[in-house]
């Protein structure tokens, strides 16, 4: 089992299933735990999602494993929180975001103590984020995070960004937009 939304004794079987059994359960926060590792890619594109997801499981932290063959998590759009994951063994080629990709303006992803490791792109023509590529205009926020040992294989042509890649314009686009990789203040 790898949810539960509520109970210890009842916990949901994928992602999707408790996703979709948030708004029907006595869960205000929207908040989902992780109970064993996932190792299926993990997408959201629903602009009113609003979620958390808590990968500490009584002191381990539970991992979005690509096992060496798919990426990890994909955010199209929604607001989501994942906090004490770790983001490992993402594997794409040709593409952006081995480990992560947050794509569209429509996107906002806050990581807390997550770690993003091990995650490759293979065969990129001016593609990058083996780690985690973050999209024109998308909101990303990162707080106690560690992101090494990504790396691309096989770079083609101008590939870049082996931890994170930040795209800060957008191609055919009329409007003026700036993506945002957020950082909290330090010094006070």
């Amino acid at each position: 089992m790898l949810f539960r939304s509520g109970t210890n004794d009842y916990p949901y079987s994928s992602v999707a299933t408790a996703v979709a059994n948030l708004s029907s359960s006595d869960n205000p926060e929207n908040t989902v735990y992780l109970l064993s590792n996932i190792k299926t890619e993990v997408i959201f594109s629903n602009n009113e999602l609003v979620l958390t997801i808590e990968g500490n499981n009584h002191g381990s932290r539970m991992q979005f494993d690509g096992d060496g063959t798919h990426r990890c998590f994909k955010l199209d759009a929604g607001d989501v929180t994942v906090r004490n994951v770790v983001f490992t063994k993402g594997r794409i080629n040709g593409s952006l975001g081995g480990g992560i990709l947050v794509q569209n303006p429509e996107s906002k992803l806050t990581l807390d103590h997550c770690d993003i490791v091990n995650n490759v792109i293979e065969n990129s023509m001016h593609m990058g984020g083996a780690g985690i590529s973050i999209g024109y205009a998308a909101k990303v926020t990162m707080l106690n995070c560690i992101v090494s040992d990504n790396s691309l294989i096989n770079p083609n042509g101008g590939a870049y960004g082996g931890g994170i890649q930040l795209i800060t314009s957008g191609q055919n686009r009329s409007e003026e937009h700036t993506s945002e990789l957020q950082s909290p203040n330090t010094n006070s």
